[in-house]
């Protein structure tokens, strides 16, 4: 199995997207959507409207983006159906609803692979003001001292 895709603004952190460009010029044009998830559609039934707003609160912070509307919205019906169906409810539906938790970040695996829009924190960390080190003149890949 391939290894899951990191998000661009990873690579960015640590210095990958300068060190091999070209391996990420596919990612030149990546959408970037600052919007945010807003409230449920007005056409979604109450309980799965409930559902929504749990699982806007419960992502991680800054991860959930408008764009994401329809897969949120999914998850808001799938899980307003488990949790009226309970254990009746049909095992495809059930795999397709963790799936899509999946999806969001919102599972104890996925979550260590999602990043959100936060800047990781540089607290307690004394060489943050110091950046990242220039290369050196004569020595393309050596790092300055």
């Amino acid at each position: 199995m391939a290894r899951p895709r990191k998000p661009t603004h990873l690579l960015s952190i640590v210095g990958s997207l300068e060190k091999n460009p070209q391996r990420y010029a596919d990612r030149a044009g990546e959408p970037v959507d600052e919007r945010e998830l807003g409230d449920p559609p007005p056409k979604l039934e109450p309980s799965a409207a409930a559902v929504w707003r749990e699982i806007a609160q419960l992502a991680p912070p800054g991860v959930l983006k408008h764009a994401d509307r329809l897969i949120v919205e999914l998850a808001a019906v799938l899980l307003a159906q488990f949790r009226r169906a309970g254990e009746l409810m049909p095992l495809p539906a059930l795999t397709r609803l963790q799936s899509v938790l999946g999806d969001l970040g919102m599972t104890p695996a996925s979550r260590s692979r999602v990043t959100g829009a936060q800047t990781p924190s540089l607290k307690g960390n004394k060489f943050a003001s110091i950046g990242k080190r220039p290369e050196s003149p004569g020595k393309p890949g050596r790092k300055a001292l």
